[in-house]
């Protein structure tokens, strides 16, 4: 503990002496410098600090006031105590007004309480230096914050207020702000309203921002932070507040916001769905607005809704998607997928996904990508395939159908000599001769030859026609009756001809072989029974059907279609039924030339011919023939 330095002024040695004995037994490191003349007193001021200072009112070079005042001008923090015998109630109340701690009259009754009064006015002039202090903190720290601090009338008068808050009120000194009125720095007398009665309702204010006009006519945004203040009826007296000017930070924020839009606006320009999603989780955390367009689902849905990507992916990819997508992020490789989604509406979508993987720490924390709607690519590529392979089909047909119609030609002329020889010799001998029923075969199988013959020239449509206008409806109604009897009777035949049905031009006998191929095809499909449909149509073939199929031109066409109940083809089978000599039959229950005839009779008459057919399905052999018009 520090010691205790005590001045003490008085003329009486005997007193001072006093006054030592009886401190010296409460204060043991007491230090006393003692004072007779105004001369000690006056170098005693300008030496050093004292603790205490204890003091005679009457001195022969002064009084006790004068050395008050001395003290206190110089140490205004240092306790002084009168102790005196000749002062007086008038003296004392002076000497307490003046700044004097204690007033202890020289007797005996009086004199014990001096120790006491001694620690009394140590302790309250500690107490003032801390408060003091304290004070000077708050000042210092009042002064130098840099957001405003200000407390003011509801009305709008300005009590009180730190530099900081008179600079960005824009008022150059307190006296102008004290002059000036709170609400004139209103740019919208509604927004003070609206300011006093949520502190009339709720007692505070934060975060409140509104933009104010400073004196000299400039603008800003603020930022306030009040409370009401009542007294003790709960009468409305002040306000206290924090004022802090955010212009920079609003128009920081503006520019960020406009930023964000211009952000945004590009993302959802962008044909596709820009996406990110945590890595572990596959939750979305942020999906572009042409979700919604592409797929149809809310953008909210995919954010919210767990696992919503893999729930949405189709089935049949969802299982190979997922673990590709799993191993390239645990690669931490950026990848790419092609995978079907389901749409809100049930459609199917295809997606190509360009994945990026975000890493940190050496881990795949985030995903990131962009979906494109590739389903019209797709379509064109897979119209592509099948265009291909018609055309390939085509080709192939075409090569088998000038191999044939060269072989046709070759073997007619040799069956021509065969059949010449053959009834020559039947001329000059008997029927009972010998070799005559011998030979008699060899006629027969030549002419069998040659119906084979007629046929190979059919498919590779080296066949003399005559195609004349004619009627569908009526050559179909025609060979009801013989279709009946080709085919067994566990089978139903069924005709819907439409009425009002175009004409074509055609060689009527090839268009009935036609049928007679396409019915005796349905009927070996059903050997157990079944149901065989012959329909007619008028029909428009339009520019997007002949991009999907290979050599054929828009226009109007007539539609033959025949349809049965049967066992139906798989697509190798079906893509062999046109060539010739291919069936499906045992060894010996058909020359494998009914649809090959079918399909070179429809490309001589410049037709299309399309199939249908599924295992376990049926059959549908659409002939599309062209409409005749101006007839």
């Amino acid at each position: 503990m520090a010691p205790l330095h005590l001045l003490l002024i008085d003329d009486d040695p005997d007193d001072r002496l006093l006054v030592m004995r009886a401190l010296h037994q409460e204060f043991s490191d007491l230090r006393v410098t003692q004072i007779s003349d105004g001369d000690a007193f006056q170098q005693a001021l300008v030496a050093q600090n004292f603790d205490l200072v204890i003091t005679d009112y009457r001195l022969r070079w002064g009084d006790g006031l004068q050395v008050l005042e001395a003290v206190k001008a110089r140490w205004p923090d240092c306790p002084v105590i009168m102790f005196t015998g000749t002062g007086s109630e008038e003296i004392a109340v002076a000497a307490m007004k003046a700044g004097l701690d204690d007033y202890i009259l020289k007797s005996p009754q009086h004199f014990v309480r001096l120790p006491a009064a001694v620690q009394s006015a140590l302790e309250r002039a500690a107490l003032s230096r801390r408060t003091r202090a304290l004070e000077n903190r708050y000042q210092q720290l009042f002064a130098n914050l840099p957001v405003g601090i200000y407390r003011t009338t509801v009305e709008g008068e300005v009590l009180e207020a730190n530099p900081a808050g008179l600079r960005i009120m824009g008022f150059s000194s307190f006296q102008e702000a004290r002059q000036s009125s709170v609400p004139a720095l209103y740019l919208d007398p509604h927004d003070r309203e609206r300011f006093l009665q949520q502190l009339q309702e709720q007692g505070r204010v934060a975060d409140w921002r509104v933009r104010l006009r400073r004196p000299d006519g400039t603008t800003f945004w603020a930022e306030l932070h009040a409370t009401l203040i009542r007294d003790a009826e709960g009468k409305p007296r002040f306000i206290d507040g924090i004022l802090e000017d955010v212009t920079r930070l609003v128009e920081v924020e503006e520019a960020l916001h406009r930023s964000r839009q211009e952000y945004e606006a590009l993302v959802n320009s962008i044909d596709g769905i820009v996406w990110e999603m945590d890595a572990r989780t596959w939750q979305f955390s942020f999906v572009s607005r042409q979700a919604e367009r592409i797929l149809g689902y809310p953008v909210a849905q995919w954010i919210n809704e767990p696992d919503f990507w893999p729930r949405h992916v189709h089935p049949e990819d969802r299982e190979r998607t997922i673990s590709s997508c799993r191993q390239a992020t645990q690669a931490k490789e950026d990848h790419v997928l092609e995978y079907r989604m389901l749409a809100a509406d049930g459609r199917e979508v295809w997606i190509r996904d360009l994945v990026t993987v975000v890493v940190e720490n050496d881990q795949p924390v985030k995903l990131r990508g962009i979906m494109v709607d590739i389903t019209e690519q797709k379509r064109v590529e897979e119209e592509r395939a099948y265009l291909e392979a018609q055309l390939f089909q085509a080709q192939k047909m075409e090569a088998v159908g000038r191999l044939a119609g060269g072989i046709a030609h070759d073997f007619n002329n040799l069956l021509t000599v065969i059949s010449g020889y053959s009834e020559l010799l039947l001329e000059h001998i008997g029927a009972h001769e010998q070799w005559y029923r011998e030979i008699l075969e060899i006629r027969k199988a030549a002419e069998r030859a040659a119906t084979l013959t007629r046929h190979l020239l059919t498919f590779s449509r080296h066949q003399i026609v005559e195609p004349r206008v004619l009627d569908l409806n009526v050559l179909i109604a025609n060979l009801q009756e013989m279709l009946r009897r080709l085919i067994s009777e566990n089978i139903d035949l069924r005709l819907h001809l439409a009425p009002g049905l175009g004409q074509i031009k055609a060689d009527p006998s090839q268009m009935e072989q036609l049928v007679v191929n396409l019915v005796l095809n349905a009927r070996d499909a059903m050997p157990d029974g079944g149901r065989i449909s012959i329909e007619t149509a008028n029909v428009e073939l339009d520019e997007a059907y002949a991009r999907r199929h290979a050599r054929v031109t828009p226009g109007p066409y007539i539609l033959l279609q025949v349809s049965d109940t049967g066992c139906g083809m798989d697509a190798e089978t079906l893509s062999h039924i046109f060539e010739p000599f291919f069936t499906t039959k045992e060894v010996g229950q058909g020359t494998g030339l009914g649809l090959a005839i079918v399909y070179g009779i429809v490309e001589q008459g410049k037709g299309h011919i399309a199939v249908e057919s599924q295992p376990g399905e049926g059959t549908v052999f659409r002939v599309y023939w062209p409409r005749v018009t101006g007839v």
